[in-house]
Protein backbone atom coordinates (compact mmCIF):
# COMPACT_ATOMS: atom_id res chain seq x y z
CA UNK A 1 0.00 0.00 0.00
CA UNK A 2 1.59 3.46 -1.24
CA UNK A 3 2.01 6.66 0.97
CA UNK A 4 -0.51 7.87 -2.02
CA UNK A 5 -3.27 5.57 -1.13
CA UNK A 6 -3.10 6.02 2.72
CA UNK A 7 -3.11 9.80 2.48
CA UNK A 8 -5.59 9.44 -0.31
CA UNK A 9 -7.82 7.77 2.77
CA UNK A 10 -6.89 10.12 5.45
CA UNK A 11 -5.27 7.17 7.48
CA UNK A 12 -2.88 8.54 9.86
CA UNK A 13 -1.96 7.06 12.51
CA UNK A 14 1.45 4.94 12.21
CA UNK A 15 0.41 1.46 13.76
CA UNK A 16 -2.52 2.13 11.13
CA UNK A 17 -0.70 2.33 8.32
CA UNK A 18 1.56 -0.06 9.08
CA UNK A 19 -1.23 -2.53 9.54
CA UNK A 20 -2.36 -1.88 6.12
CA UNK A 21 0.93 -2.59 4.32
CA UNK A 22 0.67 -5.99 6.31
CA UNK A 23 -2.42 -6.73 4.53
CA UNK A 24 -2.25 -5.21 1.05
CA UNK A 25 1.24 -7.74 0.97
CA UNK A 26 -0.86 -11.12 2.44
CA UNK A 27 -3.08 -9.99 -0.17
CA UNK A 28 -0.62 -9.47 -2.70
CA UNK A 29 0.83 -12.73 -2.07
CA UNK A 30 -2.02 -14.99 -1.57
CA UNK A 31 -4.97 -13.23 -3.47
CA UNK A 32 -3.57 -11.95 -6.79
CA UNK A 33 -6.63 -11.69 -8.89
CA UNK A 34 -8.12 -10.02 -5.54
CA UNK A 35 -4.96 -8.03 -5.46
CA UNK A 36 -4.83 -6.85 -8.84
CA UNK A 37 -8.71 -6.21 -8.81
CA UNK A 38 -8.10 -3.63 -6.42
CA UNK A 39 -5.92 -2.03 -8.59
CA UNK A 40 -8.65 -0.35 -10.43
CA UNK A 41 -9.89 1.26 -7.72
CA UNK A 42 -9.44 4.83 -6.64
CA UNK A 43 -6.47 5.05 -4.03
CA UNK A 44 -8.80 6.42 -1.45
CA UNK A 45 -11.02 3.27 -1.86
CA UNK A 46 -8.38 0.80 -1.92
CA UNK A 47 -7.31 0.76 2.01
CA UNK A 48 -10.82 -0.45 2.65
CA UNK A 49 -11.16 -3.34 0.78
CA UNK A 50 -7.59 -4.42 2.09
CA UNK A 51 -8.74 -4.00 5.67
CA UNK A 52 -11.85 -6.83 5.07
Amino acid sequence: MSDRELDAAGITDPAVRSAYARRTALNARHGKTFYLATRLLTPERRPAVHAN
